[in-house]
């Protein structure tokens, strides 16, 4: 699993509330001010941000487009006009594969307390979200781990996950 690296302060983030119907009507692309927690400081421009829907860069974009097919993208613009800074990101949206383990640990309805993996689900599957639980969690592969980290694309945090099958 990939995660946003909570230990980077003073990053970039979108400035205003983001509503999914808006991002994915449309195809020309978007633009937001971005807003950060102290201005005098270096802004941090993340590889990737999940909250409050998944945002990539180009890089990690085309790591992305190289093992997974079905990845929908929106593009967008992430920038200050007064500092005269633009970043691109592009919202993605990963397919969904109902890949859980019957050894899955649930807290609630489709909270997910323990995470198991059934690789047979997964099949050849590198890119993608968990079907049927609530919380928001994108998944990539090994081969896909190895490929971020040879192009130093860093900033991230990677959580391994159980497997069976």
């Amino acid at each position: 699993m990939i995660r946003q690296d909570k230990r980077v302060s003073n990053y970039a983030s979108i400035s205003e509330r983001i509503y999914a119907n808006r991002i994915w009507k449309g195809e020309d692309p978007l633009y937001f001010t971005y807003k950060v927690q102290e201005s005098r400081w270096f802004t941090h421009f993340l590889p990737f941000i999940e909250d409050p829907l998944f945002m990539v860069t180009e890089p990690m974009k085309k790591i992305f487009d190289r093992y997974q097919t079905q990845i929908k993208y929106r593009l967008f613009g992430l920038g200050d006009k007064e500092k005269q800074k633009l970043k691109v990101y592009y919202f993605m949206q990963p397919p969904e594969i109902g890949c859980l383990s019957s050894e899955t640990e649930f807290r609630g309805a489709n909270s997910v307390k323990r995470i198991v993996l059934d690789r047979t689900k997964i099949n050849y599957n590198h890119v993608f979200r968990i079907k049927g639980i609530r919380e928001n969690y994108l998944l990539v592969s090994l081969v896909v781990v190895e490929a971020l980290l040879s192009e130093r694309i860093n900033e991230l945090m990677f959580v391994e996950l159980e497997c069976e099958g």
